[in-house]
């Protein structure tokens, strides 16, 4: 369920999105839908994680949930959250999160958490092709992760699988279609960018090719689901 909000609907409002922070900000992640509040997180850091690997940059990405899994975490316009994830590199040796939501500069992890949550929370590492692949602790609180598994090189990262990118391709073209700033630019450079991004993947060896029809469709050009239908 994306970010997993039941509350705090997009009627509060649409959220600032900065660029990215310092050496990235050439990096254009205007076309994905970070002002979608309700849900997507993980599809948005997938994404993020395919364009800094595309630099050159191994990333991983952590994730905040609330101990109870309960809506303890909170969004920058109100929203109630179960979790949230954000990707993270290294920088200066210590692990930096890129969170357009937040700020246009790099953020400690404390410094992320304590705008999300002012509660004990559970604190987990994903893979950014897999972000919701961490697996959950039942009844523990104030958990943190453990950075010896972030990896530090391109060779040390975790797949994307052809099927997930599709799944969360679909999603994001429904998110961009319910967002007031959609354009259709927007959905034609997420569609278009998809397809050059899994080619970076692929050619680094992390894509795990388990989509048959999407292969066939990707090989004519850029292709993408149609959006997922609306709840």
């Amino acid at each position: 369920m994306g970010c997993s909000s039941e509350r705090g609907p997009e009627s509060r409002g649409t959220p600032e999105v900065h660029g990215l922070p310092g050496e990235l900000a050439e990096i254009d992640v205007s076309y994905l839908p970070y002002e979608h509040l309700a849900d997507g997180c993980e599809y948005r850091s997938s994404y993020l994680g395919m364009e800094l690997l595309a630099r050159g940059i191994p990333s991983f990405v952590y994730v905040v949930e609330d101990c109870q899994y309960d809506f303890g975490i909170h969004g920058p316009l109100g929203q109630d959250w179960r979790f949230h994830e954000s990707v993270a590199i290294w920088h200066d040796a210590e692990p930096a999160l890129v969170e357009p939501l937040m700020s246009p500069g790099f953020l400690t992890p404390g410094d992320w958490v304590e705008r999300l949550a002012s509660e004990p929370v559970n604190l987990y590492l994903a893979d950014s092709g897999n972000p919701p692949g961490y697996t959950r602790v039942e009844g523990a609180c104030g958990l943190e992760p453990d950075l010896a598994q972030a990896p530090r090189t391109i060779d040390a990262m975790g797949s994307w699988s052809l099927a997930n990118v599709m799944i969360f391709c679909s999603y994001m073209r429904r998110h961009l279609l319910d967002s007031p700033l959609y354009t259709s630019a927007r959905e034609e450079r997420l569609i278009a960018r998809t397809r050059e991004l899994l080619a970076v993947v692929k050619g680094q060896d992390l894509l795990i090719s388990d989509d048959g029809e999407a292969e066939a469709q990707l090989a004519s050009g850029p292709w993408c689901p149609e959006p997922i239908a609306p709840k």
